[in-house]
């Protein structure tokens, strides 16, 4: 059993380093294996996604060379 997106994932860290190079900055829609797309804002991106495939699964996803880390806490002080 596959984990959500997980095709799409695999399909944006195959093509990253041609990404990087052609599409750096900007917002890529994956489908599938397939890189449909960059776009130049994230909403423009997944805006083109619910155009093209409806209410499904597909993945908007900026590229860029560093990932990072987000970093998130709550405080236990009830």
């Amino acid at each position: 059993m596959s984990t959500t997106l997980e095709k799409e994932i695999q399909t944006f860290e195959k093509n990253k380093e041609k990404l990087l190079g052609e599409a750096k900055g900007r917002f890529v829609l994956i489908k599938d294996e397939d890189v449909v797309d960059d776009f130049g804002s994230y909403g423009d991106a997944l805006s083109e996604g619910y155009k093209r495939f409806g209410n499904v699964e597909f993945l908007v996803k900026e590229v860029k060379e560093d990932e990072g880390v987000n970093f998130f806490t709550r405080s236990l002080n009830l």
